[in-house]
């Protein structure tokens, strides 16, 4: 009966796939397979490769699907997808890839083909073990690093999704202009729409004495690294400062609670591309400062 209720809270949802796109997320797992993903890049002497809302969305729907709709114990691929669902299907035949391929530009304003890596386990996601074992895997490696099949691309985007056991990992060559998606946990609710301020002034007003944390010259750090635009005392003044802030740069603002204080951030990268993003945001955003999770 659950699984029959979420089936048709699927549906709903997709019969108005246009607005889904706009309200979704990224967990705290996905994002730490992001990572990962980006941490074998790193140790293979690839850049990044940008988070992407796009192809993120795409990953998200095929996982769900997936759960749905697939059967473990028949022998077509995983990079099917179901007849279920407001998007052409990929059944198990000779168009199955290129089927695949499309689904970014039917579900989404990405204008590009997508390559997926799939993936299944029916244990907890841990992402220290999942880095293990990734390594080792040429298949993975191949995609993650653009080798063999994948040695002509040149990765521009990419998204996740993670539902029930079904990890759905999309790569793109063009850039993602919707940008990132926002974190599940930081997101403003509905109910906090009456907190809308367009006085940026107020905002600043408002920010209190903050610890900047710049590592010092050939210190280790963390790829995940924030610029803060404002820090601020409670939750709700950082909510007002991100809703104004959001729509005065074309990066993705979220909230971030460390130490009790609610900082208003971009969505964390790695040390060199914040720091190249404070160089940038510098004249708009004078106050601006970088935190590092170490």
């Amino acid at each position: 009966m659950r699984k029959l209720l979420f089936f048709l809270l699927f549906q709903l949802i997709f019969n108005i796939i246009a607005s889904a796109q706009d309200d979704f997320c990224i967990s705290d797992t996905e994002h730490q397979l992001y990572n990962v993903v980006n941490t074998i890049r790193k140790e293979n002497n690839l850049k990044p490769i940008p988070l992407s809302h796009s192809l993120t969305f795409v990953a998200d729907v095929h996982a769900k699907d997936l759960y749905l709709n697939y059967n473990r114990k028949s022998k077509c691929s995983m990079h099917s997808w179901s007849d279920k669902g407001r998007w052409s299907a990929c059944e198990c035949n000779d168009n199955l890839f290129k089927c695949m391929n499309s689904k970014p530009k039917e579900l989404t304003p990405y204008k590009s083909y997508g390559y997926e890596l799939i993936c299944y386990q029916n244990k907890p996601i841990d992402h220290k073990q999942i880095y293990k074992t990734w390594k080792n895997q040429s298949a993975i490696l191949n995609i993650i690093l653009q080798r063999a099949t994948y040695s002509t691309k040149k990765w521009e985007a990419m998204g996740i999704g993670i539902f029930r056991g079904y990890i759905s990992i999309w790569f793109g060559e063009k850039e993602d202009k919707s940008g990132a998606p926002p974190y599940c946990n930081e997101r403003v609710g509905d109910s906090d729409n009456h907190l809308a301020q367009e006085n940026t002034g107020a905002i600043v007003a408002n920010t209190v004495t903050d610890t900047h944390t710049i590592p010092e010259k050939g210190e280790s750090v963390s790829d995940s690294c924030y610029l803060i635009l404002g820090s601020f005392d409670t939750k709700k003044d950082a909510q007002k400062a991100q809703k104004v802030l959001a729509k005065q740069v074309s990066y993705a603002v979220t909230i971030m609670h460390k130490n009790n204080k609610y900082r208003v951030a971009l969505l964390p990268k790695d040390y060199g591309t914040v720091v190249s993003l404070k160089k940038k945001l510098k004249s708009k955003f004078p106050d601006c400062w970088i935190f590092c999770d170490k």
